[in-house]
């Protein structure tokens, strides 16, 4: 995994996002590394699927969209 990986310096939200502000990070990282999907299990980031430009998806949806 870490061959195909970038890191990236997170960006600063300029409003809160998420319900819970422990999960802010991963946002701003996965903005910051313009994604396409975010993988979590987390129900605080999953319910966000649908209100942002990011995909956010739990493992096996993300294998899902790996397999078609």
């Amino acid at each position: 995994m870490r061959l195909h990986s970038d890191y990236v310096q997170a960006v600063e939200l300029k409003t809160s996002i998420c319900r819970d502000p422990n999960d802010e990070m991963f946002l701003s990282a996965a903005f910051a590394g313009k994604v396409d999907y975010l993988v979590s299990g987390d129900k605080d980031l999953l319910v966000l699927n649908d209100k942002l430009n990011l995909k956010i998806l739990n493992a096996r949806g993300f294998l899902n969209v790996l397999k078609t």
